[in-house]
Parts: C-alpha cells; structure tokens; sequence
C-alpha cells in the first residue's frame, strides 16, 4: 500500500524538487567516491601483489563499476526498481570478501607492504558501510518524495508547518516555545551544509585533476629535470588520491546532515598529518638517493600546500559555523 503524503500539493511539490536535487547530488558523490576508491584499491593492488592477481581485481572492479553505474541511471530516473536494485548491486559487491581471503594468502614481510593491505581492508569494510547508509537515504524525508504520487488531503498551512518542524526537531515541552526559531535554524545549517558539501568535493576531487595536469605544466617548464618532475607528478597524484579517498567520508556525512560530520574531520586530519609523516623521509631520501634537484621538493611542498591551505581555511570555516553547532547540538538533545 502506498504511502499517505500528509502534505499540501505545494508543498509535496516543493519537497519533490528539493528530493530530486538532493537525490542526484548523492548519486554524483557516489560515484566520485566508488572511482576514488576503486584508483586507490589498483595502486595498493599493483604495489603488493603479482601482475595476473591485479588484472584480476581489475576486471572485477570494472564490472562492479558497470553495475553501479546501471543502478545510479535508474535511482537517476526514480525507476520504480532503482533503489532494490541498488542494494542488490550492494550485496553483490560482497564478492570482494573473497579478495580480501586471498590477499591474506600472500606473505608480506615488509612492515609498510602490511600496513598498505590493512589499510586496504578497512577501506573495503567502510566502503560497503557507506555505500548501504547512502542507499537508506532513498528511503528518507526528503528524497523518498521521489518515488511517491501526490495524494489530496486537508491540511491547512498551521498544521502542515506544525508537522515539518515537529519532524525535524522533535522538540519536548519546554522548547516547543521555541520550535519556530529552532526551524529557521536548522533550515540555515543545513543549507550552509550543502555549500560546504560542494566546495569540499570541489577542492578534493577538482584539485585532484588539476595538480595532476600542473605535474606535466611542471616537465614542459623543467624539461632538463624530467625525472625528478616525473616523481613529484607521482607523488601528488597519489596523495591526492588518498586524500579524496578519506576526505570522501566527511563530505557524504556532511551531505547527510550527519552530527558525526564535525568529528570525522578532525580524523581525517589526524589520518592526514599521519600520512604525512610517514612520507616525509621517504620523499627527502628518493631525492638523494636518486640525486634528484631540489626543485622537486619545492613543487610537491608548493602543491600540497595550496591544497592543504584551501581544507585547512573551508574545514575551519564548517567548524565554526555558528549555525552548525546549534544545529548539531539539536539533534544530539534529540537522541
């Protein structure tokens, strides 16, 4: 039986569109974050394991590719099956369970070599929970209007506000005096958080294709250091892929109105400076070792910075968003 939309035709419409929007939104993060993925799960395969193995994993990962793709075109067009189909493809991206028995099989003595197939496997587990808390959205408020039909009911204009902001905030007694306010507030943090939302994925996966087309603007200026300009392309190319791969998770959380949003932030930059780390030594001893110019250390260290400067100032500005932190605080008193 369908649905009962207690709604007025305006506003059921008006719900509709802001559905759809937000719908094909998730669809575009969706398959940002499955590409992402996928790029950084076929470095991590190349680097640890035999050539016939990795063709493998590829082949599998470009038919799971496909059918997310099929499955995205028909939640796209509110198919009637779209959803069910999504979550079949869901489960049949299990299949990876099998890769992750066989990757076990493979004796890696060097500590890093390790630390890259555990890094890999929870990337994996994180991937099919994100991907199965995203597809629980097409079944929320407001995108589930999507896939309903208007039904006339007689409701009028103080009852229908009444309702939606009852939904939304859940106020007890001793707030209901406020509930209004409250509304305009959360409708201003949620807005605020769509903004965030797009110049997050606009930094990490636009700057991910435009470092990497600096790394050749790079060897046309240095033509007498194409080597060292070579590594340094590489390196940012491979930090920026990581970087989109754990930036990914606050960026959809945030999309989802999620109160863990704020706190994935700050481990994500724990993850980051990690990386970092870890990589510090390794790039200064390539450089001497290959007896690479200095040049080289300079474009990464200019590179990452940029990048780094344009996170650090938008993750900043969300943490002290004052709409958000009220907001949050809201929907924690909710429970």
């Amino acid at each position: 039986m369908r649905k009962q939309v207690f709604l007025s035709k305006e506003a059921f419409l008006r719900s509709k569109r802001l559905g759809k929007r937000n719908m094909r939104l998730l669809l575009v993060l969706h398959i940002l974050f499955l590409m992402t993925y996928m790029a950084s799960g076929l470095y991590a395969m190349n680097k640890l394991f035999q050539e016939d193995f990795v063709l493998r994993y590829c082949f599998m990962a470009v038919i799971e590719l496909i059918l997310w793709l099929l499955a995205d075109i028909m939640v796209w067009i509110a198919s009637s099956k779209g959803r069910l189909v999504y979550f079949a493809v869901n489960i049949i991206s299990l299949y990876g369970c099998y890769y992750l028995w066989q990757i076990f099989q493979f004796p890696l003595e060097n500590l890093l070599d390790q630390s890259i197939r555990l890094l890999f496997v929870l990337a994996y587990f994180g991937k099919t929970l994100l991907l199965f808390c995203c597809g629980l959205q097409f079944y929320q408020e407001p995108i589930c209007y999507v896939w309903q039909r208007y039904e006339r009911k007689r409701v009028d204009a103080e009852k229908e506000d009444q309702l939606m902001i009852d939904k939304l905030l859940k106020a007890n007694e001793e707030a209901h005096q406020k509930r209004r306010s409250n509304y305009r507030i959360a409708k201003r943090a949620m807005k605020n958080m769509r903004i965030y939302t797009m110049l997050l994925v606009a930094v990490i996966y636009g700057g991910l294709l435009l470092f990497y087309l600096g790394g050749f603007v790079c060897k046309m200026i240095f033509q007498n250091d194409v080597l060292a300009m070579d590594y340094a392309q590489r390196f940012v190319l491979l930090t920026s892929l990581f970087s989109a791969l754990i930036w990914s998770l606050p960026t959809i959380l945030l999309f989802l109105n999620h109160a863990f949003a704020r706190l994935s932030v700050v481990v994500v930059w724990g993850l980051q400076a990690f990386y970092y780390m870890k990589e510090a030594t390794s790039v200064v001893q390539v450089i001497q070792h290959e007896h690479y110019s200095w040049l080289c250390l300079l474009v990464i260290v200019l590179f990452e910075s940029v990048r780094i400067g344009c996170l650090w100032r938008l993750t900043h500005t969300l943490w002290k968003d004052p709409f958000l932190k009220v907001y949050w605080k809201l929907k924690k008193a909710e429970g």
